[in-house]
């Protein structure tokens, strides 16, 4: 795991995303927050090949996307499986919510 910066127009979804709906009301709201307070936690991605594969953090980047961010820091997962996608995804989601 490392950290790096990353241009946005890069980063891609996959099938795997956790987030079916967004709603734009919270994206406008997070942008607002990260505008103000920087982005505290950073989207996570995982590199295949060439691509540079959205693993969890989808509303942050759809916040940053909309703050017209060139670049955004990342937590760049090594050696991510398809298969272990999905599991790193709801982990992280899982978290959030119990801190809740």
């Amino acid at each position: 795991m490392h950290i790096k910066k990353v241009r946005v127009k890069d980063i891609i979804s996959t099938e795997y995303q956790m987030r079916f709906k967004t709603i734009k009301k919270d994206i406008q709201s997070l942008a607002r927050s990260i505008q103000v307070n920087g982005l505290l936690c950073p989207p996570a991605v995982t590199i295949k090949g060439k691509k540079v594969v959205l693993v969890f953090g989808h509303r942050r980047l759809e916040a940053v996307k909309k703050l017209n961010w060139e670049e955004v820091t990342v937590i760049v997962l090594d050696g991510v499986e398809d298969k272990d996608l999905v599991v790193k995804a709801l982990v992280e989601n899982i978290e959030k919510l119990s801190l809740t």
